[in-house]
């Protein structure tokens, strides 16, 4: 394992809990070259049992907890990181990972209180303030948001999710110039992000322009062909510019697939209004 021979690994680990399956350090220990194999839910399977063994195993409950957190399972990171805390653990990644997990969750509130609690020990922790601006954004605690993301976009120039999470937070705040700048600041790092666009065309449409905010919609829509929202979002813009029957034919393409879509059923019955 060592080697990085993780093919050769597995076999000799499997041996080795065929012989002795009780050694909670052997399952983790597979576990490890399972995912360095891209194995992911075999890998769970063994930290998963790892822990079973021998609950007090901090490496193997801290693995557990992070694959868990990495395949989208935050029910089953969150107990981990507890669990290590219990046992006296109070690194400030350990902090931060808790928060991401109760972000996960949707338990924004709670999640504000662990993030903060790991930028009162590091101030300058990216994850942490990456996090927590996502969280503010849920809350819709705007102003706030964009400051956290604001520092995490200047620490990281070549990330445009960040990008993009800043240009909507600045949208919300009504700084329109600044979300424009942050949104094409997005897409010129990556064309074929379809959120900037949608946002920047919001944006140009507050800002009073016509042409632009159509062709970052279209250009949205190309990229995401079967994204009701943004179908609906360029319907009301058609509106609010006076063309009408292509509203309404974007309303009835949106309600074909969904008949009780609420944004395109307002919508259809503004136009026929």
């Amino acid at each position: 394992q060592d080697a990085g021979e993780h093919g050769h690994s597995v076999q000799l680990l499997g041996r080795a809990i065929r012989l002795n399956p009780d050694r909670s350090d052997y399952h983790d220990a597979l576990g490890v070259s399972q995912v360095s194999l891209g194995k992911h839910r075999e890998g769970l399977r063994s930290f998963a049992e790892a822990v079973r063994l021998a609950p007090d195993n901090r490496i193997a409950v801290m693995h557990l907890g992070l694959l868990a957190l990495r395949m989208g399972l935050p029910e089953r990171a969150l107990p981990c990181f507890k669990s290590l805390m219990a046992m006296g653990e109070t690194s400030v990644e350990l902090i931060c990972l808790r928060g991401q997990a109760l972000y996960q969750l949707e338990r924004h509130q709670e999640a504000l209180e662990w993030l903060h609690r790991c930028l009162d020990k590091d101030p300058d922790h990216l994850d942490a303030l990456k996090y927590l601006g996502q969280s503010l954004m849920a809350l819709e605690r705007y102003s706030e948001a964009a400051n956290c993301l604001r520092v995490v976009a200047e620490h990281e120039p070549a990330d445009g999710r960040i990008r993009t999470l800043l240009g909507e937070a600045l949208l919300r705040t009504g700084d329109l110039s600044a979300a424009e700048d942050a949104l094409q600041a997005a897409i010129d790092l990556d064309h074929s992000r379809h959120e900037a666009h949608a946002i920047l065309g919001e944006v140009q449409a507050e800002l009073g322009l016509t042409e632009a905010p159509l062709r970052s919609y279209l250009t949205a829509l190309r990229l995401r062909p079967n994204d009701l929202t943004y179908r609906c979002q360029l319907g009301f813009l058609l509106i609010k510019q006076g063309y009408l029957p292509k509203a309404e034919h974007c309303f009835r393409l949106v309600l074909r697939q969904e008949p009780y879509n609420l944004d395109a059923i307002a919508g259809l019955a503004t136009v026929l209004s």
